[in-house]
């Protein structure tokens, strides 16, 4: 019975999906604030319709350059993103890559910029990779075997940090990289409402989760990076790292569970 019921909403649904397209640009024609609102209203009605069908919709790159265009980018969640009307089955096993990186700075353009190490968390695969060369370091992450298919990378504050210094370090270096379009999530863009000027650190969202638990290594922090790595400390620097990572794998498990991703 529920099968059948499946079926006819799912039917329902490929029989509205031209006529939604139509209604879209009609209203990106007519009234753009209308369509913020229509868009974002559109967008949370997928995301609970595939729930309904345990189906997961991933992003599609149809209404990508429309929104971007637009300036309305970050107006929405970025699970809300619809790229594609194309979807998955859970029992697909997206795969899910947390990660995150350590610099020798903020701006990934200075003198001597470089990253020193990247953790990764997929399913068993608890990393840290680490090289002298930056070069071939990237080459390492970019070239893991969770890239191919379906995945979504997730980490904190890696839409203002880790991927613009990812993407502009391997740009330096004419390092090709998979298609990542569409297919990340920044939990603090999540848990600040989409506010990026909202103030909010891992670790303080950590300990609302984990209490003590979430606490970082107590003599290392982001700023003694570059001294870790300078002075040979390398064993210190992959558990800082890993510990990042770990936080950001357990705000990860909150907020699926909340069912908010």
């Amino acid at each position: 019975m529920n099968n059948q019921k499946n079926k006819r909403i799912w039917n329902l649904y490929t029989n509205l999906k031209i006529e939604i397209k139509i209604l879209f640009f009609k209203q990106l024609q007519n009234n753009f604030f209308i369509t913020i609102s229509f868009f974002s209203q559109l967008c949370k009605f997928f995301h609970c319709f595939f729930r309904k069908l345990n189906r997961r919709p991933i992003t599609l790159a149809f209404y990508h350059n429309v929104y971007r265009h637009h300036n309305i980018y970050n107006t929405f969640y970025p699970h809300y993103y619809i790229v594609s009307m194309d979807t998955i089955d859970k029992e697909d096993n997206m795969k899910e890559i947390i990660f995150d990186i350590e610099t020798s700075s903020l701006e990934p353009f200075e003198d001597g910029a470089r990253v020193y190490c990247i953790g990764v968390r997929c399913g068993e695969f608890n990393e840290v990779l680490m090289h002298n060369s930056e070069r071939k370091l990237l080459k390492m992450f970019w070239g893991l075997p969770f890239f191919e298919g379906h995945f979504r990378l997730v980490g904190f504050c890696s839409f203002s940090f880790d991927l613009p210094y990812l993407l502009c370090r391997s740009f330096r270096h004419d390092i090709k990289i998979p298609d990542i379009k569409g297919k990340s999530i920044d939990l603090k863009y999540v848990l600040s409402y989409g506010n990026k000027f909202k103030k909010g650190r891992l670790i303080d969202y950590s300990k609302l989760i984990l209490g003590k638990e979430g606490n970082k290594l107590k003599d290392c922090d982001g700023s003694g990076v570059k001294d870790l790595w300078n002075n040979g400390k390398h064993k210190k620097l992959r558990e800082y790292c890993q510990q990042d990572v770990f936080l950001t794998h357990k705000v990860h498990e909150r907020l699926k569970k909340m069912e908010i991703l």
